[in-house]
């Protein structure tokens, strides 16, 4: 279920009370006797012009038998006028569960088993009907200006990748003792690619308040960052010359946001990190080692090269 407004506004308060849920073509099959146990999940979403995607806003469930009443940010915020999300477009999605969807079709089985022998219930897209779910939700929202963002910066790339050298003539002109009596014919590349550091589609979303409610208004300013990315390593390995991964592909995202206001400023931020695989092996530190040592010696042509 999607609704516009003519602009964008802040929902203040969103209630659905209990839906019909639609069983089968029989009429004897109901799932009247399931109770609070048959739950239809769904989830509030908002367009959002910098990412052009709609983004989840809140989760909840809907049922037969008891409303559902979200939990929204109150207007009267005054530190945190990010919370507030704005738009003009929202949705109501029926998503499907994973984790229940198991236990939901073994209730609804035997529900139907109740009504009658070897029917089922429909799916969860098919149970509950957009006229229905219009029908009974109640949905009440403001337009502040002040909550809209003044400036918003978005900033997408297909990838980054930062790539290290070995750079032989700014390193040591010694030869190494461990090598005697043999000598380097010189023959080598003079820079030698070892490490690369890779972030794919890199996005960075900037936004900027100013004004709100209160006295302080005129001077209140809040500056709200977002960015995500997925990172990933490899590294040389001098035995057999081939790229190993140091770093298995993992996901970086997180927010920063900054509140000036009279003489107060308030900053909070949060990072969210998937988990982070590291591969060590004998190899890994003998070029990791390599590279620390040909930095110590960069510039000085009285050691030993490495």
């Amino acid at each position: 279920m999607l609704w516009r407004y003519p602009e964008s506004r802040v929902l203040t308060f969103v209630r659905i009370t209990p839906v019909p849920f639609n069983t089968t073509e029989d009429p004897e099959i109901s799932t009247a006797d399931l109770g609070d146990r048959l739950k239809v999940p769904c989830s509030l979403e908002y367009w959002d012009e910098l990412q052009h995607a709609f983004v989840p806003y809140r989760e909840f469930s809907l049922s037969e038998s008891s409303a559902c009443e979200l939990t929204l940010p109150s207007l009267t915020l005054t530190n945190e006028q990010k919370d507030l999300v704005t738009s003009d477009l929202w949705r109501i999605v029926l998503n499907s569960n994973p984790d229940g969807g198991d236990e939901q079709s073994s209730d609804s089985e035997s529900g139907s088993q109740q009504g009658s022998s070897g029917s089922q219930l429909l799916p969860c897209d098919q149970l509950v009907s957009p006229t229905a779910l219009a029908a009974c939700t109640r949905v009440d929202s403001c337009f502040a200006p002040w909550s809209v963002p003044s400036l918003g910066v978005s900033l997408t790339l297909a990838q980054i990748q930062l790539h290290l050298y070995h750079h032989l003539e700014q390193l040591g002109t010694v030869p190494s003792r461990r090598l005697r009596p043999f000598l380097p014919d010189r023959k080598l590349p003079q820079e030698q690619e070892y490490l690369v550091i890779g972030a794919q589609e890199p996005r960075v979303f900037l936004r900027q308040w100013s004004g709100g409610t209160g006295t302080v208004s005129s001077t209140r300013l809040c500056q709200e960052i977002q960015f995500s990315t997925e990172l990933d390593c490899r590294l040389l390995e001098y035995r057999n010359l081939t790229w190993l991964c140091l770093l298995q592909p993992f996901i970086l995202q997180g927010q920063a946001a900054v509140t000036r206001c009279s003489n107060n400023t308030l900053l909070d931020g949060n990072v969210f990190i998937d988990p982070v695989f590291v591969n060590i092996s004998q190899n890994t530190v003998h070029s990791l080692d390599t590279a620390l040592q040909s930095w110590q010696q960069n510039g000085d042509e009285g050691v030993q090269r490495s």
